[in-house]
Order: structure tokens, then sequence, then C-alpha cells
């Protein structure tokens, strides 16, 4: 069942941003940027507070643990921000060219 349903999305053409219509563009250009914003907020803040600590009580396995989950978040901020941003792009070019 699995295999099937991999087969089917493995056939699927995938589909550019180019392609998309501009309301699709909107509605998921919007919302990473929101996430991105939020995810932002979170991971400044918790870097705020996790830099003194560090500094004071040095680098151990649960501050190690700590900036790679900051890290994660970190990853995310940048996924989400490079899809609003390519949403930007295109939006940019189809309105304002």
């Amino acid at each position: 069942m699995y295999l099937k349903i991999y087969d089917y999305f493995k056939k699927q053409e995938k589909t550019k941003y180019r392609d998309l219509e501009s309301y699709w563009l909107v509605a998921l250009g919007i919302p990473s940027f929101l996430v991105a914003a939020y995810l932002g907020y979170l991971v400044k803040g918790a870097t705020e507070r996790l830099i003194p600590p560090t500094n004071e009580y040095g680098i151990s396995i649960e501050s190690l643990t700590l900036w790679a989950f900051i890290g994660i978040f970190a990853l995310g901020v940048w996924m989400f921000g490079c899809i609003a941003a390519r949403c930007h792009l295109e939006l940019f070019d189809r309105w304002f060219s």
C-alpha cells in the first residue's frame, strides 16, 4: 500500500513557483512569512537567555543539546523564510515588472 502511494506521488509532475496562480503564491507566502517571523522571535529570545549560562558554566552536554534544539528551530526560520521570499519575488515579478 505504501508503495502505491509512493508511486502515485513519484509520478506527479513537480509544480514550480512560476506555474502557480498568484492567489496560491499569496496563500503560501503569508503563512510562511508568519511562521518564519514567529520562529525567529523564539530563536532570538532563547539565544539571548542561553548565552549567559553557557558563558558562566561552560559547554556541557546539556548546553549542546539546547543549542542543537535552537539550531533546529533556526533551520525552520531559514526554510520558511526562503519559501516566503521566493513567493514574494515571483509575485513582485508578476505584478510590478
